[in-house]
Order: C-alpha cells, then sequence, then structure tokens
C-alpha cells in the first residue's frame, strides 16, 4: 500500500493525505523514507462548542442536499460528537 501511495504522488504530483492514530505515526516511522515523505501534524479535539456547530454548517453548505439539513442542530451535533 505504502509503495502504491508513493508511486502516486511521484507520478501524478499528488499530495498524500492521512489521517490516523499514534500507533499509525509508530509504524509510518518504521521505514525512514516515508517517515521522510509525511510530515506530522497533531490535531487538538473538538470540543461540543459554537466552534464544531459552525464546522457543521460550513459542511452542510457544500451538500447538495434536496432537503433541509438540521446536522448542525445542537441535539444532532451532540449524537454526532
Amino acid at each position: 500500500v505504502m509503495n502504491t501511495l508513493k508511486n502516486l504522488s511521484n507520478e501524478l504530483s499528488l499530495n498524500i493525505v492521512g489521517v490516523g492514530t499514534r500507533e499509525a505515526i509508530t509504524i509510518l516511522h518504521t521505514d525512514p523514507q516515508y517517515a521522510s515523505r509525511f510530515d506530522v501534524v497533531n490535531l487538538p479535539k473538538w470540543e461540543l462548542n459554537q466552534d464544531f456547530l459552525r464546522l457543521l454548517v460550513s459542511y452542510v453548505r457544500l451538500l447538495p442536499l434536496k432537503k433541509q439539513s438540521n446536522l448542525a442542530s445542537k441535539e444532532i451535533a451532540t449524537l454526532i460528537f
């Protein structure tokens, strides 16, 4: 899998973004070549607050939905949080 990602990145000039756990970082760093290709960025955990609700509102605006979504309502936001 890693060789496929490397080849795609090289041949198509793509930037690869991965998401994972701390264990994924450990696995990534077992090979120096892969460790040098990927920067690790730690993102803070979201809180169930106005910023999170704004994120949901922004996300819903991007979706081509026929009906209005209540994704950013406190009730649904709490369920998916």
